[in-house]
């Protein structure tokens, strides 16, 4: 938990200020991926307060759903975890993840071209 904030914190200041020192302009991709970068280290970190308070409270006070709240908190930080990851989408515009099987000979590739 505490390396995922780390890097995310990374990200985020290396991304804002690697822009600043070098007098960039953001592309559109960029900034919309820095804004829901930012977004989701925020979430994270206010997810992660609520976490721990809950924690407490269940375990000191046994305060009926404080659990409940606990394991709801600890499934945004995942959701915003994902997110996170996810919006490197923006950053890559013109590129394009192919996933397949290379053929192991001739014979499948005139038979995929058949069928």
């Amino acid at each position: 938990m505490t390396s995922s904030v780390i890097y995310m914190l990374a990200t985020v200041c290396l991304l804002k200020y690697s822009h600043v020192l070098s007098h960039q302009y953001w592309t559109v991709g960029e900034l919309r991926s820095y804004r829901i970068k930012l977004l989701c280290l925020l979430a994270v970190l206010v997810f992660t307060a609520g976490m721990i308070y809950f924690f407490y409270i269940h375990k000191i006070y046994c305060t009926p759903r404080a659990f409940s709240y606990f394991s709801f908190c600890e499934y945004w930080i995942c959701i915003s975890n994902m997110g996170f990851h996810a919006s490197s989408f923006y950053e890559f515009p013109d590129h394009q993840l192919m996933l397949g099987r290379k053929p192991s000979s001739e014979q499948d590739v005139v038979a995929r071209k058949e069928s």
